[in-house]
């Protein structure tokens, strides 16, 4: 069966998995990619990605040219809009190409997604198998009745439920990275893989915390140190990668596993990486292990010195105590390290921001990424929020990742100036009116490029400098 996947913005992991099972099954599948540029919630500038992206009907006109039986999507809240015009222009061109839609928001939304008279098929869930189902029972014209695929019949939305979990993760075929290495080669530069799925903890703001209210039992499941090893081995033959990137959301975590792992990763693979922490999670040993290993990069979440509103509201369990820890052991470490902030969480003071600034400044970390908080469907922030913001972010209206007007806007510009200014001109900056601009380009997006410039950018960051290169080839080397 011919099937297309449209995909936007960057790579996909479960795209790739989803991608390599429908091929192992003997099915003929492409991509439609859309580079999304400046409309990536990163170099975000409304009429710059109108003048350099397709529209919806464009896009759309793309995916008939490949001939597809079914069209996949895989959607987040950010994107829902996006893909959901796309879909539309396809229906509407072509009435008998199925849709499917899958990712995290159809996942907490099926019904709200089915609801779009030119939506034809849900996956809620994960899709490794459920999607391979689904494609199998079109291609022989077999009735569908597939747990975690949810469909209409006669205009009434058939609930199936939520797909199994994957429990042995080595039984799922390495990524398909082909289906990205032709279109966008910068993507592997950078080699992205994951070593499990879930998350032991229930971060409130996370998409966790929803899928765990959906699945009920969700705990960390991690492939086996050989199966990982025997990806990455691959990936060195065929790729030739400058650096690995372990994307999982908790990477320090099971010190057990880890020293297996990382002891076959020195001797097979010696690649340079980045990966995640938790604040709780990190030890002296255990940093030693990941330096001696080829860790250069470590991302590691604070995002509030409130500790009442980081337990009460965000559901995390970590006391200031912990967090000045774990930076004091990154700071020891000789590993560079970046650190996420959230901003506008109710009940933050500006003492407590001006606080963190100065604990960033002490702790000097490579980058500070600091995003607004955002209220996804169905998270623990529900409540914060009234019905009628609730109704448009689950339509996919969310607001601005810009600081618009906030008290704190001086704090949060700072905070990205701190990799590129000395301490003494941060602390004389704060308060200043010139400070308080309202400047993505200037206060992120001109750090993070001497950053990159400098060597001092993580891995996943090095990423988007190379991605908007394939821009000015576009535009000056045709």
């Amino acid at each position: 069966m011919k099937v297309v996947f449209f995909l936007r913005g960057f790579e996909n992991l479960g795209a790739e998995y989803i991608s390599a099972i429908l091929k192992k099954n003997g099915h003929e599948l492409s991509i439609v990619f859309s580079e999304d540029f400046f409309d990536d919630g990163i170099f975000d500038n409304f009429y710059l990605k109108n003048c350099f992206n397709m529209n919806a009907k464009q896009n759309a006109e793309r995916i008939l040219n490949d001939s597809p039986e079914i069209v996949l999507f895989s959607s987040m809240t950010d994107t829902i809009r996006k893909d959901l015009a796309v879909a539309f222009w396809v229906k509407r061109m072509n009435n008998n190409i199925n849709i499917l839609f899958g990712g995290i928001h159809p996942t907490l939304l099926p019904e709200r997604v089915l609801n779009y008279s030119f939506v034809d098929f849900v996956c809620v869930g994960e899709g490794e198998k459920s999607v391979s189902k689904l494609i199998y029972s079109l291609s022989k014209g077999i009735p569908i009745n597939i747990k975690g695929i949810w469909y209409k019949q006669n205009g009434k939305i058939i609930n199936t439920g939520v797909s199994d979990i994957v429990e042995n993760l080595d039984e799922i075929p390495f990524a398909d990275k082909g289906i990205f290495s032709e279109i966008v080669p910068e993507f592997m530069h950078y080699y992205r893989i994951i070593t499990g799925r879930g998350c032991p903890y229930n971060c409130a703001f996370c998409a966790h915390f929803s899928l765990r209210k959906l699945y009920g039992k969700y705990g960390l499941r991690r492939r086996s140190p050989k199966n990982v090893i025997a990806e990455l081995k691959l990936a060195k033959k065929k790729f030739n990668p400058k650096a690995v990137i372990f994307e999982d959301d908790l990477f320090l975590y099971d010190e057990e596993w880890l020293i297996k792992f990382l002891q076959e990763y020195r001797e097979k693979i010696s690649l340079p990486f980045q990966c995640t922490a938790y604040p709780s999670c990190l030890s002296e040993n255990i940093l030693n292990m990941l330096k001696n290993s080829g860790c250069r990069f470590i991302e590691i979440g604070v995002q509030t010195l409130n500790e009442k509103v980081r337990k009460k509201i965000l559901n995390r369990k970590e006391t200031n105590h912990e967090i000045f820890t774990s930076l004091k052991l990154l700071k020891n470490s000789g590993i560079k390290f970046n650190i996420f902030h959230i901003t506008d969480i109710p009940g933050v003071l500006r003492d407590d921001e001006k606080k963190a600034l100065e604990l960033y400044l002490w702790a000097k970390p490579s980058a500070i990424h600091y995003v607004r908080l955002t209220y996804y469907p169905n998270t623990g922030m529900r409540y914060l929020i009234d019905e009628k913001e609730y109704v448009n972010i689950c339509d996919g209206r969310l607001k601005s990742y810009e600081i618009i007007g906030d008290e704190n806007i001086d704090i949060y510009n700072l905070f990205g100036l701190i990799c590129i200014l000395p301490k003494k001109i941060i602390r004389f900056l704060l308060g200043k009116k010139l400070i308080r601009l309202n400047s993505n380009y200037i206060f992120k997006i001109f750090p993070s490029t001497l950053c990159f410039l400098t060597g001092r950018a993580s891995y996943s960051m090095r990423i988007y400098p190379l991605y908007y290169l394939r821009l000015v080839k576009k535009l000056f080397l045709k």
